[in-house]
């Protein structure tokens, strides 16, 4: 069965205005990646078999930071009981809306984990040079997929700096056009939560 998050009141709020979807203008070709990953897990490598571990430990890490001050949240709201002391002055500040900085150290481990998993050539010179420059408006960022290029998952440090990476690339643009300038191929794109999931219909007959 799945595992269902219970993230604290704003969290869904603050990911939608602090994550962003880059397009590297790497076209990722996961083949040989995969195909590296399951060499090195058939090997039995203890680098291979350490990271697994880390794996798990890690996604924990990210649910913890997700679900932070979810439990304060739900004691803030409760009403107290008939008869009850007033709640203290610290029930009253509002809980805090999860860990981003600790989900974000989540998502750049889970990319370490990912390298260590595909061995060399998974983080192209491009992509390196990328993260290097989102570094300071970034708190985790992370390939999506085994690597090798394609969509970068990015979390700001702020919804100013996720403004900031838009006005960058933004201005990048203006001042050159060159399309095939690895600095100018990646395209900023928003990320959001999907409340609703993946829905199954059939279309009408016409169609």
């Amino acid at each position: 069965m799945p595992t269902i998050l219970h993230p604290p009141a704003g969290f869904i709020e603050q990911f939608n205005a602090q994550a962003l979807l880059i397009y590297t203008g790497k076209t990722r070709l996961a083949r040989g990646l995969l195909q590296s990953v399951l060499r090195r897990w058939a090997a039995q490598l203890p680098e291979i078999l350490d990271t697994t571990d880390g794996l798990l430990r890690n996604a924990n890490a990210a649910r913890a930071a997700i679900e932070a001050g979810a439990d304060l949240g739900r004691v803030a709201r409760s009403p107290p009981a008939v008869g009850s002391p007033p709640p203290a002055v610290a029930s009253l500040v509002p809980p805090p809306a999860g860990d981003w900085t600790a989900l974000g150290a989540a998502v750049s481990t889970y990319w370490e984990q990912k390298k260590r998993m595909a061995g060399p050539g998974c983080e192209p010179a491009p992509v390196t040079t990328l993260l290097r420059c989102l570094a300071p408006f970034a708190v985790g960022c992370a390939l999506a997929g085994a690597g090798g290029g394609g969509f970068l998952l990015v979390l700001a440090r702020t919804p100013a700096d996720a403004d900031a990476i838009r006005e960058a690339k933004a201005a990048a643009r203006s001042a050159n056009d060159r399309a095939s300038d690895d600095c100018l191929a990646w395209t900023v794109h928003t990320a959001t939560v999907d409340m609703e999931g993946l829905r199954i219909g059939q279309l009408p007959s016409a169609w």
